[in-house]
Order: structure tokens, then C-alpha cells, then sequence
């Protein structure tokens, strides 16, 4: 006796057997890519990630959920930046008052150093001994440059100032065109990104970690700009 077979029915049910395993591969496939959130000119991958916006008139503030990281962002002309190294620091208190003594040294017109005081750069900045013949005062020496003149500028940094430096593991990185500052403290982690070339007033992007592991963060930080060149 020859048993008959209906291959009609047989293919019809491999083909409902496959689609629901080919859904499962797809869906499993999307799950693994990440989501990439445009902030202005920067993004931010995540997997199953999504983003909450509060627009602003200078930008926008939001946030960043997944099941790995909670991120507060800021994207603006100026969001926090994260605690500040020697360097930030002195840049800070030159722009505020030092650059007037530094023009006076090299003879630029008075009425002209306030729109200059952006284009003097930071060569290096080192500790001296505190009552020595270059400042007595002093303990620490900033040269500078700017145009064709190199000079130092020396000021006094307190303990509790230099405390403050050593608290925060702070790194710069660079990744073509961009500035990327990471950060971490007993009190607060993130990151700070930046045009390499922009000004003053161009948008940045703050990203403060709320919860979740910060190495991981800053791995994503660095893969979604690299993503972005």
C-alpha cells in the first residue's frame, strides 16, 4: 500500500512555520541597533533608548532613558561644562581680569585688549615655588601666546583651589573636529563636547550622567560622535 503525501498542505505549513521565526529574527536584529538621538549638531546612541525634549529659545534641555542609563542633556551656548582642571581654571580668571596686565606687558592699546582677550592661547601652565624672584607671590606660571608675543603671566592658586582640581578625574580627548571633556567625582559624572573650532557662543552639548555605569556612557559618548563624523 503507498502512502500518499500532500505537499501542497506541507508547504503551505513550513511557510507559516518560517514567518514567525522570520519576525523573531528581524525584530531580534532591530533590537540590536542602536537608537541615535540628533541634539543639534551632535547625537547620542543607546540601545532601546528614547529621548525627552523640553525645547528652549537657545536650544533644548531633555533626557535620555534606557535600561542602562538615565543622561540629563543641555544643549546650548553655554551648559555646565563639569568641574574645571588648572587649565579651564586660569583661562577663566585670565578672561576676567588677567588679560589686562598681560596687554599692558606687551603693549597692546587699552581700548582694544577686551576684544583680543579670546585670541591669546595657553602654551603651559606649571608650579613654581611659592616666594620666588619671577613673582613672590606666586606659585603658579601660565605662558602664553598671542600673535608673534610669548610671555608668562603668575598667579597665586590657593590649597583649597587645588583641592578642588585634584577631586574630579577629569580627560580631554579629541576626535576630529570635536572637543569631548570627561568627568567623575564623588558628586557628579558626564561628559561636555565642543566644536574644536567654534567660539564662545557657538552651541555646546552637556551630558550628565543621572544613573548607570559612567564607562559604558562614555564609550557610547565616543562611538556616537565617531558615528556623527
Amino acid at each position: 500500500m503507498r502512502l500518499k503525501i500532500n505537499t501542497k498542505y506541507l508547504k503551505i505549513k513550513s511557510l507559516l512555520f518560517c514567518i514567525p521565526l522570520m519576525c523573531y529574527a528581524c525584530a531580534t536584529s532591530k533590537n540590536t541597533s542602536p537608537q541615535c538621538h540628533q541634539i543639534g549638531g551632535f547625537q547620542y546612541c543607546e540601545k532601546n533608548s528614547i529621548k525627552k525634549i523640553t525645547p528652549g529659545i537657545d536650544g533644548e534641555t531633555g533626557t535620555i532613558q534606557s535600561p542602562l542609563h538615565v543622561i540629563n542633556y543641555d544643549y546650548s551656548a553655554y551648559p555646565y561644562a563639569g568641574p574645571q582642571n588648572k587649565e579651564e581654571y586660569f583661562m577663566q580668571i585670565f578672561r576676567s581680569y588677567h588679560y589686562l596686565s598681560y596687554f599692558d606687558t606687551i603693549h597692546i592699546d587699552k581700548k582694544v585688549q577686551k576684544l583680543f582677550r579670546d585670541s591669546v592661547k595657553l602654551i603651559s601652565l606649571k608650579e613654581i615655588p611659592l616666594g620666588s624672584a619671577r613673582c613672590k607671590s606666586c606659585n603658579f606660571e601660565a605662558m602664553l601666546k598671542f600673535k608673534q608675543f610669548v610671555s608668562p603671566i603668575y598667579f597665586l592658586a590657593t590649597n583649597e583651589m587645588q583641592q578642588q582640581w585634584s577631586a574630579s578625574k577629569i580627560k580631554i580627548d579629541t576626535i576630529q573636529n570635536l572637543v569631548i571633556k570627561t568627568y567623575q567625582n564623588d558628586k557628579e559624572k558626564g561628559a561636555y563636547i565642543r566644536e574644536k573650532h567654534g567660539d564662545r557662543r557657538s552651541k555646546k552639548l552637556s551630558l550628565t550622567l543621572v544613573s548607570g555605569d559612567f564607562e559604558t556612557f562614555i564609550d557610547n559618548v565616543k562611538v556616537s560622535l565617531q558615528k556623527l563624523q
